[in-house]
């Protein structure tokens, strides 16, 4: 992300990034003045790699703009939760990483509290249920997007 533009002033949610991918992106992204929002499962490890960044930033004499989410995507009630107060916090949101996964490992077999294979609900329908409930976000931000991670 060498190449890309200054992000400041923009809002980003980059899910799944307290790890892999999620995370170098949201690191990106905040060395590039972004405020990035890491919407995670796992408080701690969010919380970890919010503190990652910022340590990784400050040694670059770089200020971030981070705050944790809990968003448990296997679990459509923490989709509605989490998007109902970024709504309420926020009037606009410039970038939309769906970005957390997960994979086999019997996850496609195992159900999930709304009656869906699991690896289906984190994967997709999750994913499209936030980008749903963050839409009236989205639609208020010129220029606004959603990325979408897949493998």
């Amino acid at each position: 992300l060498d190449e890309a533009p200054d992000q400041t002033g923009r809002l980003a949610v980059v899910t799944g990034a307290n790890s892999g991918l999620g995370f170098w992106l949201a690191r990106s992204l905040a060395l590039k003045g972004a405020r990035v929002i890491l919407a995670c499962r796992n408080a701690e490890r969010a919380t970890s790699a919010r503190d990652r960044i910022a340590a990784d930033l400050k040694s670059k004499g770089a200020a971030a703009s981070l705050a944790c989410e809990e968003l448990d995507l296997a679990s459509l009630a923490s989709v509605r939760r989490f998007a109902s107060r970024l709504r309420r916090q926020e009037s606009s949101l410039d970038l939309l990483v769906c970005n957390a996964g997960i994979l086999g490992g019997g996850a496609s077999a195992e159900l999930t509290e709304d009656g869906w294979p699991l690896e289906f609900q984190v994967n997709h329908l999750g994913h499209f249920l936030l980008c749903a409930e963050l839409w009236p976000l989205l639609r208020n931000t010129q220029g606004a997007r959603v990325v979408v991670h897949s493998s």
